[in-house]
């Protein structure tokens, strides 16, 4: 069949068709048929050896284009079914995404494009994409592809799965509708290994030309290793490896052994990192971790609280500049102007730096460092006979 250019007027339709029949190659309506025979030629359909069509947009810009080995052209349906169909689509006049399938119908003269079987759609260049499924709905006129059978999106280390999607062509955003899941891998996306993290979502949408991505809630990310991440809504950046987690947020440890609330937060997936400037707040077994901004440090199991943290059990309280909990080591370091204040003694220890360490049953024990503590203790003292007075003294080292 002959190359073409099917324009969307009415006058273009008339031309496409007349083309179609023109360059027709078996008709079996076009054989001779007995005199018995009164069959309504209109309704017969032309049968071709392939089918070759070619989309320009209004400026002459290319636009689309699909091919076919074998098609039939129905003139009474206006429409055209093809086996094995292949096309491709262009985004500023260059070739942006291959695509394919099993079965092709196009109907109304090209209004509207029917794809089915084994779905392909392919993005050319650096970064590739696959987007699956089993039947697409494409309208050529607005640019846009709906997926609404079993739709997958797949890149180098995720894959993403919804009830639909929606492929806007010209302005590259994907709309995902309904129920939608992330799934990611530290290296390469795998059909046979399971992923290391699982982010559940509402509606999602993502455009492929800058990265952007954004989900409704509510947010639920899982990790292999038994770590839980809850958040309202996310967006972020799948160019810059970014994930915005909009308050509230909140990140469980392996075991529930300690809760992590904290208000807006930037998941860094290079990096494997949470970081905020917000508020936080730690929930351990026996006492609370505060503060003001944080890092979470996901590889090596490190939250650091930036600035004014505090430290409260029921025995003892704790403030400093800064404090880094070790939640793999059960291990607990203050820095910058540590003040240590036991609950029952009165005692306090100053320090630049103090270690501590978490017991088996929760508290947290604490060691002074390297650095000269300083140690102010509160005593009460009595009279001969042991009785409890008002007056006392302090004794500072």
């Amino acid at each position: 069949m002959k190359i073409f250019d099917m324009k969307r007027t009415k006058y273009s339709k008339l031309r496409w068709i007349a083309i179609i029949i023109s360059s027709g190659c078996l008709l079996a309506s076009c054989a001779s048929k007995p005199a018995t025979q009164n069959q309504n030629q209109s309704s017969t359909p032309f049968i071709f050896k392939s089918l070759d069509l070619k989309q320009r947009r209004p400026d002459g810009v290319r636009d689309w284009e699909l091919t076919s080995p074998e098609a039939r052209y129905n003139t009474a349906a206006r429409t055209v079914r093809a086996k094995i169909p292949k096309g491709i689509l262009y985004f500023e006049d260059k070739p942006s995404f291959m695509i394919s399938a099993e079965h092709a119908t196009v109907l109304n003269d090209g209004e509207l494009v029917v794809l089915e079987g084994t779905i392909r759609l392919k993005r050319l260049g650096a970064e590739p994409l696959l987007i699956q499924g089993d039947r697409l709905i494409w309208r050529p006129a607005l640019s846009t592809m709906v997926i609404n059978q079993r739709p997958v999106a797949l890149n180098r280390n995720s894959r993403i799965i919804s009830n639909s999607l929606i492929f806007q062509q010209q302005s590259g955003q994907l709309l995902f509708s309904g129920p939608t899941k992330l799934s990611r891998w530290e290296k390469n996306y795998s059909s046979t290994l399971n992923p290391q993290t699982v982010i559940t979502a509402g509606n999602s949408r993502w455009n492929l030309n800058t990265g952007i991505i954004a989900a409704v809630g509510p947010i639920l990310a899982y990790q292999d290793n038994g770590r839980e991440l809850t958040a309202a809504s996310i967006q972020g950046n799948t160019k810059n490896n970014f994930l915005d987690l909009k308050a509230p947020v909140q990140f469980k440890l392996e075991q529930d052994d300690a809760i992590v609330n904290a208000g807006e937060t930037r998941w860094n997936f290079e990096r494997d990192e949470l970081s905020s400037k917000a508020p936080v707040s730690a929930s351990l077994p026996k006492g609370d971790v505060s503060g003001i901004g944080f890092i979470i440090d996901i590889r090596n199991n490190l939250l650091t609280i930036s600035n004014s943290c505090e430290v409260a059990q029921l025995d003892k309280n704790l403030r400093a500049k800064s404090c880094t909990w070790d939640w793999g080591k059960d291990l607990l370091t203050a820095a910058g102007n540590v003040n240590l204040k036991e609950s029952k003694t009165g005692q306090v220890q100053r320090a630049e730096q103090i270690d501590g360490a978490l017991n088996q049953d929760g508290s947290i024990r604490f060691s002074p460092a390297r650095d000269r503590v300083k140690t102010q203790i509160k005593l009460n003292t009595g009279k001969n006979n042991g009785a409890n007075q008002d007056d006392s003294s302090q004794v500072t080292f």
